[in-house]
């Protein structure tokens, strides 16, 4: 029995002590401080928010002040081209197809462009009937057909 206390228990027990010991110096216990894990965190952040508010210019030229109300700009339309009664030349440049509501594109001899519906009228030309590789327009009391040109 004495010399298991000799040669294992004895050992033993200062091996424990210096891991102890080693430990404790890796990681001091921070009881010096009175300050909680929380309230340090928070303490950090007040930092950095005033270093950060020492630096900050609010830039007024490019969004507006938070304080005034708010007054949303008036939104500004595209001008829509409003086709002259005196139009009579127009080439059909497209078809966008839906079995319910097709819609043709065309183009004037002053290459302004135009969305048409059937029954709508471009200046003196009305849309009777759109198809998938054409229309048919009244101008000047005639029918005629125009086709899109078919890529070869």
């Amino acid at each position: 029995m004495k010399i298991f206390i000799r040669y294992l228990l004895i050992p033993s027990i200062i091996a424990i002590i210096l891991a102890i010991n080693t430990i404790y110096n890796i990681y001091p216990s921070k009881k010096a401080s009175s300050v909680s894990v929380s309230e340090r965190n928070t303490q950090d952040k007040q930092i950095a928010r005033k270093d950060y508010h020492k630096n900050f210019i609010y830039p007024s030229d490019s969004i507006r002040d938070p304080f005034e109300k708010f007054t949303p700009k008036p939104i500004v339309k595209s001008p829509v081209i409003v086709p002259e009664k005196t139009t009579t030349s127009v080439i059909l440049t497209g078809i966008l197809w839906h079995d319910k509501n097709p819609i043709a594109i065309f183009k004037d001899s002053n290459n302004n462009s135009y969305l048409a519906k059937r029954g709508e009228e471009i200046g003196s030309i009305k849309i009777l009937d759109i198809q998938r590789n054409g229309v048919k327009i009244r101008k000047g009391g005639k029918t005629e057909e125009l086709t899109l040109l078919s890529k070869n």
